[in-house]
Order: C-alpha cells, then structure tokens, then sequence
C-alpha cells in the first residue's frame, strides 16, 4: 500500500539508532573496468519546508511518494491533457498528479502508441516508466467493451524487471494508472512465497499486467500449472533496465522466457536501456522485429554523469577509510541538519552488513539494504527510507540502478567500482532537477579506476579538504577496538573479510595486484575492521579463489 497515497507514513527506525532521527518527508522544491561481485552475492571468484505542488511530475516508478521541481530540465511544455488518451488513463494521470510529459515521454510515447517496436535509450528519473505502461494500459482499454476490465484467463503486458525492487516500484506504478480501469496487475519475484503467487496468478480475475524478475518467471513457466498457457497469447513484452538484465546474467533465462512467448511478429516487444552495449544486440535480434525504432533519449549523456551533482573524489590512507567516511557523513549532516539524505555505497553486502553494524553502534542513523537480506527486509527497508527525512542508508548494488528514492541530498562510493556503477550510483541523488553531492572515497590501491573517470567532473579533494584528512573520532575507535569482544560483529567482521578478498580477487588485473599482495591488503582490512585475527578459510574456498598456496592465507583446518 502507498503510505503516501493513504495519507499515512510507516514509522521509520533506525536499526540501533535514535528512530526520531527518521522524520516525516516535508515536501520542498527544491568502458573496461573492475568487474563488480556477480548479483551483488557475494560469491567467491576465481581467477578466471515547501508546500507540495498541486500538479507533480511524472519521473519513474515512485509508489511512495513523488515530488516537483520548477526547474526540472527534462520536463516538455506537453500536458497529458493533450494527448488522445483514455477517460480513465486521463483522470488516473490526474490522480498521479502529472502535469506535463517529460522529454523521454514526448519522444517515446508517440511511436510507442503506433505499435512499433521500440529500442529506447533512457536514464531512471526520466518518466521512462510511464512511457512504456501508458500505451500498456490504452493498448488494453481499446481491447475491452466501453474501456471496462473484464476477467481474461491470458496475460496481455509482461514486464520484466532486473531487480525485485524495480519490479516492485513498476507494478505499484502500473497500479495506479489503472486504478479507473480496473485491470489486474501482479507482480513475481525472488523471495516471494511461490505459492501464494500462483494463487495470484490463478484467480478467476485473470491477470493483464504481469511485472516479474526473470528468474522467478521461469520457475512459474517451468513449474507453475497453467501459467505458461496464460502468457501464449502475450500482447506486449517490456524489457526494463535491459543492459542490467544482461549484467546480472540474465542471458539465458530471458532466451528461455522468449520461447514460451508468442512469436515477436503477432507481439509488440519494447525495449528500454540506459546504455546499449554490444551484448543488448543479441536480445534485440531475438525479440525485436525487424525495422523497429531506435530512440536515443540520451545521446552524448550516456557517458557522463548529472551536471547538477557536485562531485568530489579522495585517495585516502586505506587505515583511514572508515574515519573519512565518518567525517564525510557528520559534515553532511550538520550542513543539512534538518533534511539529510544519504546512500552510501560497498563494493560488496557481506562488508555492507558489517559498516552498518559498526556505525550503528556510534550512533548514526543507518538503514541496511542488501542481497543478503530477505525480500521482506529489503521492502520495509527501502520504504523507510523513502520516508524518511533524516537517514543514511548503507547499501551494495542493489540500489543503484531502477530504484528512485526521492530528495537524496549526499551518494557516497567507498572502495572500487566501475565507470558505469559510478554513473549509475551518482544517478541516484539531483533527481528531477534537483540539486545533489557525491563523493568518491578510494584507498591508493584502487586508484585506478580514477583514470576512468578522469573526464568527469570529479573535484579531487584529496590535498584541498580537511573531511579527506580527518582522524578517527574517539567513538569509532571504542567501537573497532570493542569488535573482538562482541561475537557477532566478529561473525559480521569474517565475513566481510572472505567477501572483500573474493571481490579483488577478481579485479587484480585492473588494480595490478599480485595474489601475494592481494592477501597482504584483505589481512590488512581484517585488522582495520577490528579483528583480532586474520579469519581462517576452507580450503575449498581458497581453491575456488584460485589462490592455493598463496602465503598469509589462515586455513580452516576443521572445514574442507
């Protein structure tokens, strides 16, 4: 249920913070690289205060809460009003609150609505959602008597989805527009209970819009009585996030999906993507027709980041990593003491759930989102933080593409990334037209992805900035030094070692590490988070680490 829509706000607590640190939202305007931890799993690698506006915009999926701004670049002088739409699509607009299309909307919608096929270039917070569930939702009013919804036992719309989040924040949006038709939407995803789901997808209301994540639709296909035979008469096929779809290894499941689906000539298939990589034109050969439109919303952009997002960038000490972050997050707050929003992200969710623990306990109001976490915790957690007005929330991947958390005001990247994870991470503050800072914190070893970024407009504020030098306040080191008397930040801290090796390990090519070195700066990490031992592990992890024999390494002599 949207909190925002029913009038009321879910409490929002930190976990171990003060929770009156989490307020009411007020409505103000206001190419190579590093390879990434695969589905953000961990998984060990081998070498190989103004009143709201009475008229709000329409940017992507937000079923919590949306918000304007007057000086929003990406908005037309085009009104939905204008467009030859539905009574019902028109007045659930209104209701929406959208006013005006935005510039990916007027460029999309019109050759959406012809019924083309349509390779669409698009950033997230660009309206992109609407753009393609709008003529979703007019396609199926036109297939029903007087516009009214009647019980279908076949699926008309199928949305996939990279992530549960963005299925989730697509489902609620299709929701909404069709509140006045009164169309089914359902939405599968990992983590869910698959029961339930089919029961969903059984009932005698039938199923128009169906969102899903590709990995749970499959298991339904393959498993599912009836479910199969719902999509065989598919009206349209949506593709969202594609390039992240393929990232997260999606490939051959999305191959699979097509093969239950009618043939891509009796369907109309869309394909949206904030990038268009090579690898997207083996999907486009396969689901596309021939001769479909190629929109580029984006142009030039692609490859760089939001000019209204201040951007910083330090090398800092590896040993003072975690007292920078502190400072950066206090200077932040006290600078916007009132309405600061804060994503910080890891390289990995093993070393996000151990950082959220230790600044926690200093009293920092951290919220925890990661793939580790169960579906259920992640929902609760980002709507807290959507709600929230003062929050900080610790984070791996899993937030950095699709999902729109509003009035973001601070990004922060501590460790290596990628060139497109850096763009893609910024993306998530100065949304709508707003204004936003991130800040980039590597140590010595993992500069060199600062080469990739060098035509950015990154500031370095390694030399020029007292936040870079900062010293560890007394707080953290109690904290750090209080780490080997606490069990399960020790559990937390061993983890996050394993993890933090498995991720390099597979980035020592870019960093020009060698595999004695690598273990050298992960034994090293293990010391900085506060362990009082370098962590023992399997020798079936090692070996699948493909560092056998490499010295400095503590094997686990009870586990295989």
């Amino acid at each position: 249920m949207d909190p925002q829509r029913n009038g009321r706000q879910a409490p929002v607590k930190a976990a171990g913070g003060d929770p009156r640190q989490h307020g009411r939202r007020r409505r103000r305007p206001r190419p190579a690289g590093p390879r990434p931890a695969p589905l953000d799993n961990d998984v060990v690698m081998t070498d190989a205060g103004q009143p709201p506006s009475p008229k709000r915009q329409a940017t992507d999926a937000r079923p919590a809460a949306r918000s304007s701004s007057s000086s929003s670049s990406h908005m037309t002088t085009v009104s939905f009003a204008s467009l030859p739409i539905s009574s019902p699509s028109q007045q659930a607009i209104s209701a929406m609150g959208f006013a005006n299309l935005t510039q990916v909307q007027a460029q999309t919608l019109p050759r959406i609505m012809t019924g083309n096929d349509v390779l669409a270039r698009a950033k997230t917070g660009t309206g992109k959602t609407v753009a393609f569930l709008l003529p979703c939702v007019e396609m199926l009013a036109k297939a029903s008597p007087s516009g009214v919804s009647v019980p279908r036992q076949k699926v008309s719309v199928l949305v996939l989805s990279p992530t549960r989040e963005l299925a989730q924040q697509i489902a609620a949006e299709a929701k909404a527009l069709t509140q006045f038709h009164g169309f089914k939407v359902e939405c599968v995803f990992g983590g869910s209970n698959v029961n339930r789901e089919q029961a969903r997808l059984r009932s005698p209301a039938g199923v128009d819009i169906l969102v899903a994540t590709p990995g749970r639709l499959l298991d339904h296909l393959k498993n599912s009585p009836g479910v199969a035979n719902q999509l065989n008469a598919l009206r349209v096929v949506v593709f969202d996030e594609c390039d992240q779809l393929l990232d997260r290894g999606f490939q051959q499941d999305i191959t699979k999906i097509l093969g239950f689906l009618p043939p891509k000539h009796q369907r109309q298939t869309l394909l949206f993507s904030a990038t268009v990589p090579d690898k997207i034109h083996s999907i486009v050969s396969l689901a596309l027709r021939d001769g479909h439109d190629f929109i580029d919303t984006v142009g030039d952009e692609d490859t760089h980041t939001n000019l209204q997002v201040e951007q910083f960038s330090a090398v800092v000490p590896f040993d003072a990593q975690l007292a920078v972050l502190e400072n950066v997050l206090r200077v932040h707050m006290k600078e916007c003491p009132q309405d600061f929003k804060i994503i910080v992200f890891f390289p990995t969710a093993r070393v996000v759930g151990f950082c959220a623990q230790l600044f926690t306990s200093i009293g920092l109001p951290v919220l925890e989102i990661h793939s580790r976490k169960s579906q259920a915790q992640r929902t609760k957690v980002s709507n807290q933080f959507r709600e929230a007005t003062r929050a900080i929330m610790f984070t791996s991947d899993v937030s950095a593409r699709g999902v729109d958390y509003p009035d973001v005001t601070l990004i922060v990247q501590v460790g290596l990334t990628t060139r497109e994870q850096y763009i893609h991470r910024v993306g998530r503050t100065a949304r709508a037209g707003r204004q936003g800072k991130a800040v980039l914190l590597v140590c010595p070893f993992e500069s060199a992805i600062l080469k990739q970024l060098k035509d950015l407009p990154i500031q370095d504020i390694s030399e020029v900035s007292a936040i870079a030098r900062a010293t560890m306040t007394p707080e953290l080191r109690a904290a750090i030094s209080g780490v080997p008397g606490n069990d399960a930040m020790v559990k937390a801290g061993s983890m996050a070692y394993q993890a933090f090796l498995g991720f390099y390990n597979s980035n020592t090519k870019m960093l020009g590490l060698s595999k004695e070195q690598l273990v050298s700066i992960a034994n090293r990490f293990a010391g900085i988070i506060g362990l009082a031992e370098v962590p023992a592990l399997s020798k079936k992890t090692i070996g699948m680490m493909g560092l056998k024999g490499t010295p400095g390494l503590v094997i686990d002599q009870h586990r295989q």
